[in-house]
């Protein structure tokens, strides 16, 4: 799935860990590093079945018009925070800019069920905690006008994730599948070894100084990787079409600097939304639970579907 103003499209990945291996080994990912696995479901026991350690999970999730509006609404307010509009006029006046994208639903409604992390909101609480909206308006002016008077804005670090989290925007239709593993390497450069010379190597290391929409740029300019994708694309078990209503993202745990208790953050990163989304405290040890959980509550949101997908990223035996 896509939202680019670009008009080139690929045709869509197929979630298919066999296919997404044979892509990854080809680009550069060495064989005997890391491998794409199926998550068969999000109970305990089913997870244990996944082999260890994980670096990155892999979503595939339906596209609805619930979906849209939560992904409008998130990037809304993260726009208006970053604008600093709610210090200018107020915490109702944030709040209500935000809500203007919503297509003309009620506030309490538009405002209900809206996962937004602390370190997007204007008064920062802490960055690492998660808050689940489910207020209505004045609910949620309340709730900014507690977090001000905890502690003051310009005691608060003013980051909207942190800068070792590799992110790109995706401009390229029906590129997420390809987004969403690009993304799952490039975040684990450190615990995995790519081939020197080859794509992959050479694609993060000329990116790397780039901004989320220059990297998108480059990608949708990379022939290279569009034959990559379309040879991959062509390789799955189901016939290919670039008439798609899913979409896929990557969790991966970023920053687990603490060489104690190896805490990081949890970020699902999404090249359709402005920025990554941290949904709090992770560890390696712990990225797949920590993943499962937040899945779990996108699932809820569209209970009714199927088309529900998960792979797992994991560094080969023998390499941990």
């Amino acid at each position: 799935m896509d939202e680019s103003p670009s008009a080139k499209r690929w045709l869509p990945l197929e979630a298919n860990p066999d296919v997404m291996n044979q892509f990854l080994w080809g680009l550069g990912l060495r064989e005997d590093e890391a491998e794409c696995y199926d998550v068969y479901g999000l109970d305990e026991e089913l997870l244990e079945m996944v082999p260890r350690p994980v670096l990155a999970v892999l979503f595939l999730y339906p596209i609805t018009p619930q979906s849209e509006e939560e992904r409008i609404l998130q990037d809304s307010v993260k726009k208006v925070l970053k604008s600093g509009c709610g210090r200018r006029n107020g915490d109702g006046g944030m709040v209500a800019v935000a809500v203007a994208g919503c297509k003309g639903r009620s506030v309490t409604v538009a405002c209900a069920h809206i996962f937004v992390p602390l370190d997007w909101c204007l008064y920062h609480g802490d960055a690492q905690a998660t808050h689940d909206l489910t207020r209505d308006f004045q609910g949620l002016v309340n709730w900014q006008l507690e977090l001000r008077n905890r502690q003051s804005y310009s005691a608060r670090p003013r980051r909207e994730h942190n800068d070792r989290v590799y992110f790109m925007k995706q401009t390229v239709g029906n590129a997420c599948g390809t987004i969403g593993l690009l993304h799952a390497v490039g975040n684990v450069t450190s615990e995995i070894k790519l081939v020197e010379g080859s794509f992959l190597d050479r694609f993060y290391k000329s990116n790397a100084a780039m901004d989320p929409l220059e990297r998108a740029a480059f990608l949708e300019k990379d022939r290279e990787m569009e034959v990559a994708h379309s040879v991959a694309a062509t390789a799955g078990e189901t016939e290919a079409s670039d008439n798609v209503d899913t979409h896929f993202i990557c969790f991966a745990c970023v920053d687990a600097s603490d060489r104690i208790s190896f805490i990081g953050q949890l970020y699902e990163l999404d090249g359709r939304k402005s920025a990554p989304i941290s949904h709090g405290p992770s560890s390696p040890s712990s990225l797949l639970q920590d993943a499962a959980k937040a899945i779990q509550g996108m699932i809820q949101k569209n209970p009714d579907s199927m088309n529900f997908n998960v792979i797992a990223i994991s560094k080969k035996a023998g390499y941990a």
